[in-house]
């Protein structure tokens, strides 16, 4: 269990770059990029975020230091970027399954929250940056929300 907990860690701190958490300007090269549903998509853009908000979008690939010097790259020049997806009803805590009742007799509220982590990060790796999460212990939720 106590490995589990530490691969869990270890995989959720490899996916932040230090330069992004520092960065307060970032500015990502999408190859292609749908910004309007509906629209098609463009070619080569620049977007540029500001302390978390998207401030532009620009056409080209614009250096960084037309913005920040100390401004984080994320280079995605050969992929699709799209807004993220919402998802209204999920379940974090588990999966629906036919042993859904004995596991949850036996697990830990600390065990429910690391497998949370787990499947909200399955759901972020599929898309889904907003989700609306029903049924889970509400307090399990907000600490893995905050």
């Amino acid at each position: 269990m106590k490995i589990l907990l530490e691969i869990l860690t270890v995989a959720v701190l490899m996916l932040i770059s230090p330069a992004q958490v520092l960065a307060e300007t970032q500015v990502i090269y999408a190859g292609q990029l749908l910004a309007i549903p509906g629209k098609a998509p463009k070619n080569e853009q620049t977007i540029v975020i500001e302390n978390d908000k998207i401030v532009e979008v620009l056409a080209g690939y614009v250096d960084k230091n037309e913005f920040d010097e100390k401004a984080s790259v994320i280079d995605l020049k050969n992929s699709f970027v799209m807004p993220g997806l919402m998802d209204m009803h999920v379940h974090l805590q588990g999966e629906l399954g036919p042993k859904n009742d004995s596991e949850d007799l036996k697990m830990s509220a600390e065990l429910k929250g690391m497998r949370s982590i787990y499947f909200g990060m399955l759901t972020l790796m599929a898309g889904f940056t907003t989700v609306r999460d029903v049924g889970s212990d509400s307090q399990t939720m907000y600490a893995l929300r905050d």
